[in-house]
């Protein structure tokens, strides 16, 4: 039988205009996740920003990592971003063995 939704899931994203979007508890066992977030958290090339604000440049507080797909010819798309422009990384292919 496939996922259903609660209903209450339904109607708060119809609210925010987020339809195609759902938080699925319990989607993998947990010791995958923990083992899934420690290889992401480990792999992936973190960067701490520098955004401009009012005339006033800050360091950002969270670090980020910007993924796309690349488009023809190879190239990944680019994001502007609080006046800067940020190359996108090809995505991982990440893949955790099969319990």
């Amino acid at each position: 039988m496939p996922y259903a939704p609660p209903i209450a899931v339904l109607s708060d994203s119809e609210c925010f205009g987020a339809p195609d979007m759902s938080y699925i508890p319990c989607f993998m066992p947990p010791a995958r996740a923990d083992a899934l977030f420690e290889y992401l958290l480990d792999s992936t090339e973190w960067q701490q920003e520098r955004v401009s604000m009012f005339g006033r440049c800050y360091v950002a507080r969270r670090l980020t990592a910007w993924f796309g797909a690349p488009a023809a010819g190879g190239v990944p798309p680019s994001y502007r971003y609080s006046g800067v422009v940020r190359q996108a990384t090809p995505w991982t292919g990440c893949r955790l063995p099969d319990d």
